[in-house]
C-alpha cells in the first residue's frame, strides 16, 4: 500500500496543498506503546496515537495502544462506549503532523460510573437482529444511545448501549481508524436516550410527588375551617391593639403560605398562628 500511495502523493503535492506523511503503523493489545514499520498515509491525514481502556464488570482494566494514519477530525478526541454484559471502552487520541513523527501518549478521561439519569435500549446478539432486552443506565458523559457491532470475537456481535456524544460524532464522520481499532462499527447514527430525574435533594424538590404534597398542605391551610377559626378569634378581639396583633399574625401566616414556606413543618404553621392569636387575645382581656 505504501508503494502504491507514494506516486499519488507526489502528484497531489503539485496540484493541491495537501501532502502525504509517513507514520508508524502498529498495535499493542496489552500496553501503552507499540513499534512497527512506517506507512505512507493518504493525503491530508496525520500520524495518530490511540489509547484504549477496556473495562469489564467495573474491573479488569486492560490498556490497548495503536499508532496509525488518521483524518484530522479524529485528533485529540476522547469518549467512551458501554454495552452488555457490563463492558466499557474508554478511548483518547493524539496526533502530530510531521513526517515520521511520534504523537504524545493520549490521556484517557476518568471512568465515571455514576448514573447520569439517561437510559438506553440494550441487547447483545450473534445474529443480524438485536432484540431489545430492556434498558441500561448510562453513566458519566454517555448520554447517547448506540447501535452497532463489535468484532472482539471471530464473528461480529450486534450490540446496543450507551455512548458519549464525542464517540457518536466520530462514528458519524468516519469508521476507518478510531472505530476500527475499537473493534466497533456503528449501524446508524446515535439517538438521544430517555432522561429520568437523578436522585438528589434538588431534584426531589421539583418532582410531581413533592409538588403534590405542597399543594395538598397549601389547600388544607386555606380550608373553610381554618379561615373560620382565624375570623372567630379576630371577631372576639375587643381592643385595637389586640386586632392589630391578630392581623399581624394572620398576615404573616398568609405570606408564609404564599411564599411556599410549607417546605418545613407545614402541618404546624397555621395552628401556631391561631394559638399565638388566642394567647394575645386572652392577655389583653385579662389586662
Amino acid at each position: 500500500m505504501s508503494s502504491t500511495l507514494a506516486p499519488v502523493c507526489i502528484l497531489l503535492a503539485f496540484v493541491a496543498a495537501g501532502y502525504c506523511l509517513s507514520c508508524t503503523n502498529c498495535v499493542n493489545k496489552d500496553g501503552t506503546t507499540c513499534s512497527g514499520d512506517a506507512v505512507t498515509c493518504p493525503a491530508d491525514q496525520v500520524c495518530a496515537a490511540l489509547l484504549i481502556s477496556k473495562i469489564t464488570a467495573g474491573k479488569n482494566d486492560i490498556k490497548e495502544f495503536a499508532s496509525f494514519c488518521a483524518p484530522k477530525q479524529e485528533c485529540d478526541v476522547s469518549g467512551s462506549i458501554s454495552f452488555p454484559p457490563s463492558s466499557k471502552k474508554i478511548f483518547a487520541s493524539s496526533c502530530c503532523s510531521t513526517d515520521k513523527c511520534t504523537p504524545a501518549t493520549p490521556t484517557l478521561p476518568d471512568n465515571k460510573d455514576q448514573p447520569n439519569g439517561v437510559t438506553c435500549p440494550t441487547c447483545i446478539s450473534d445474529s443480524s437482529k438485536c432484540i431489545d432486552e430492556g434498558n441500561m443506565q448510562c453513566t458519566g458523559s454517555e448520554d447517547m444511545c448506540f447501535a452497532g457491532k463489535t468484532t472482539e470475537t471471530s464473528s461480529p456481535v450486534e450490540v446496543r448501549g450507551c455512548a458519549s456524544k464525542s464517540a457518536c460524532d466520530i462514528a458519524s464522520k468516519s469508521q476507518e481508524s478510531i472505530f476500527k481499532h475499537l473493534n466497533i462499527t456503528a449501524n446508524s447514527p446515535c439517538t438521544s436516550g430517555s432522561t429520568k430525574e437523578v436522585t438528589g435533594e434538588t431534584n426531589k424538590a421539583t418532582t410531581e410527588a413533592t409538588k403534590g404534597t405542597i399543594n395538598e398542605v397549601t389547600n388544607k391551610a386555606t380550608t373553610k375551617d381554618t379561615k373560620e377559626a382565624i375570623n372567630e378569634v379576630t371577631n372576639k378581639a375587643t381592643t385595637k391593639d389586640t386586632k392589630e396583633a391578630i392581623n399581624e399574625v394572620t398576615n404573616k401566616a398568609t405570606t408564609v403560605t404564599t411564599n411556599g414556606a410549607f417546605q418545613h413543618h407545614q402541618e404546624f404553621l397555621l395552628p401556631v398562628a391561631i394559638a399565638s392569636a388566642l394567647i394575645t387575645f386572652m392577655f389583653f382581656r385579662i389586662k
